[in-house]
């Protein structure tokens, strides 16, 4: 019996450009150790392509005599595969096997994920897809020589099947920019981490989603659980500052306040309860609402919520999603909190007015700008081009 391979889908960008594929390789294998070891000269010749040792070969099939099927080495390159059948040497034959590659590397691996040895997804989008993207090979009945080539096909089996793409949002020329950006500041400010994403507020397309640090899902060397994270989907963070446009939107809303005439004293700082709340510096007595945000007062976001009522700004959170899953089929994407506004009380609001004690993942955050620039029209953001693509 012989399986007939067929490959994984491939995941590509928007404008298809390949972000993962699987591609049919050779492998070696031994099926007759007696006769394989005959050619002494040739093996030392087929070590040396192989990049292994005369002596790493003999350990591999040390005990194994009986064995008609040894692995040596898998993913043999074509040109290797040419010059070892140069060699006079019998007992081996080649074997079709699938290996994932990703052309990009780092730069998408904590999104696209990646697949084990049997192709199966363990992470990412190559996970919560995998029934999309996987393949189904078939199975024949042939009659083989002694080097294991096939001389005739008797009967097939099981009809094989091939994985279906899957087409994201992604741009890869956005992706790179975003990646490249966020590495250089990353390292720069020595920061343990951080998360970039770049959404189409028309749509909900996400053009980039990057993360680092990554790792290179084509060496497996480089992984860890900590360059996996997809943290832009899977953590949520405390928004500090970047929710101060949201304050002010609230306050706005509430007609309590208005942009340029509204006045705020930051200069003496202010005490809620037992807490005193301080600027970066001193940022003067005769701040606009519009001048808060601008100059990202603390002391003025507050003074602005505790001017209307704060069931408005609850509901101006809750209505551009922060708290909220997004639900993009990602693992463990994370749904944030935001606490009902009647757990507040005034220490509560001037924390949520300069962006603690409420929760958000970098997706979310983006989301909630985007209804800012989309003049209040909430976009779900989606990874998936196909508008009508049903998992």
């Amino acid at each position: 019996k012989r399986s007939i391979l067929r490959s994984r889908g491939s995941i590509v960008d928007r404008n298809n450009n390949i972000l993962a594929l699987s591609l049919q390789m050779d492998s070696l294998i031994i099926n007759d150790t007696k006769k394989f070891y005959e050619n002494k000269d040739d093996i030392i010749k087929m070590c040396n392509l192989l990049d292994m040792t005369y002596k790493s070969l003999i350990k591999k099939t040390n005990g194994r005599e009986n064995k008609k099927y040894i692995r040596i080495k898998r993913y043999l390159s074509p040109e290797v595969v040419g010059e070892i059948k140069k060699l006079n040497l019998s007992g081996m034959y080649f074997q079709k096997e699938i290996k994932r590659f990703y052309p990009e590397g780092e730069m998408l691996a904590p999104l696209i994920g990646r697949t084990n040895y049997d192709h199966e997804g363990q992470m990412g989008l190559e996970l919560s897809f995998d029934k999309h993207l996987s393949e189904e090979n078939g199975l024949k009945i042939v009659k083989q020589d002694g080097k294991g080539e096939i001389v005739k096909e008797i009967l097939l089996v099981k009809q094989p099947k091939e994985g279906k793409k899957l087409v994201l949002t992604i741009d890869k020329r956005l992706q790179y920019v975003a990646y490249r950006e966020l590495k250089n500041q990353v390292i720069k400010v020595n920061a343990k981490a951080g998360s970039v994403v770049v959404l189409d507020s028309t749509n909900g397309d996400i053009l980039a989603i990057a993360n680092y640090p990554s790792y290179d899902p084509n060496i497996p060397g480089s992984y860890s659980d900590e360059k996996s994270k997809n943290r832009a989907i899977i953590e949520s963070i405390e928004p500090a500052s970047t929710i101060k446009p949201f304050v002010l939107a609230a306050g706005l809303h509430s007609e309590k306040i208005t942009l340029l005439n509204s006045k705020y004293d930051t200069s003496s700082g202010l005490r809620v309860g037992n807490y005193s709340i301080t600027d970066w510096k001193n940022l003067g007595d005769n701040l606009t609402a519009e001048d808060v945000v601008v100059y990202s007062s603390n002391i003025g976001s507050v003074k602005i919520a505790q001017s209307f009522d704060k069931k408005i700004y609850y509901n101006l959170l809750e209505y551009v999603g922060v708290g909220e899953k997004i639900d993009i089929n990602f693992p463990a994407e994370q749904d944030g909190q935001l606490n009902h506004y009647s757990d507040w009380g005034k220490t509560e609001l001037a924390n949520h007015a300069y962006g603690y004690a409420l929760k958000t993942t970098p997706l979310q955050l983006a989301k909630a700008y985007a209804v800012i620039a989309n003049e209040g029209q909430v976009i779900n953001p989606k990874i998936i081009k196909d508008k009508n693509f049903n998992e």
